[in-house]
């Protein structure tokens, strides 16, 4: 673990690849889009580095480029498939205590769209102090402005909360924001200051 920033005031944490292992339900979506073109599927692992910047990025990086002029039924398809498997998605290894430990002082900011988001903390019984979707007027990440909404929701400066998360969007958000940034080792984020082997790592500092 890598010297983490000063005990924040609030966490924020992105969900995908973060708080949840939601590879098999995006590669199953992924699988689906890339049988509309007559295309193998990928394995969760090959998926797991595009999560975290949208859908439409999200298939033109596991599409050729051939296809990325009409994502029509790509989209389609992976959002049916999608919606089969959405709740195949796991807690990662230490979520649900941390989670439970901070209570109301967690915050959670994702690009997720409400539809599937709702469902998923339905069925995990996860509850945030805050929480900002893909849909949420403040827009997605990597825009810093989820970051600091969420921050002000709290009744937090930005500056005062740290944000955690798994991709150069999250990383990129939390730097334009001016909050210190956490990332985990297991994400795609290769030059981050403050990172965590694992979430339990969090529990005395948060």
């Amino acid at each position: 673990m890598a010297a983490l920033p000063p005990r924040p005031a609030a966490v924020l944490f992105d969900l995908d690849g973060t708080l949840l292992d939601s590879a098999p339900s995006l590669a199953a979506g992924v699988a689906a889009a890339r049988a509309e073109f007559g295309l193998s599927p990928l394995e969760p692992a090959a998926v797991a580095p595009h999560v975290g910047r949208g859908l439409g990025e999200l298939l033109r990086a596991t599409l050729p480029s051939t296809h990325h002029d009409d994502l029509g039924p790509a989209r389609a398809a992976f959002h049916a498939a999608y919606r089969r498997h959405l709740l195949d998605a796991r807690p990662m290894p230490g979520a649900e205590a941390l989670l439970r430990a901070l209570g109301p002082r967690a915050a959670l900011v994702t690009n997720k769209p409400r539809t599937y988001l709702d469902p998923l903390l339905a069925h995990l019984g996860w509850r945030f102090g805050v929480v900002i979707d893909g849909d949420h007027p403040a827009g997605r990440k990597p825009d810093p402005a989820p970051l600091r909404w969420a921050a002000r929701a709290l009744g937090h400066a930005v500056h005062a909360c740290a944000f955690v998360g798994d991709s150069t969007a999250d990383r990129d958000a939390a730097r334009a924001a001016g909050m210190p940034f956490v990332a985990v080792a297991w994400g795609a984020v290769p030059d981050a200051a403050h990172y965590i082997t694992a979430l339990a790592e969090l529990a005395a500092w948060a």
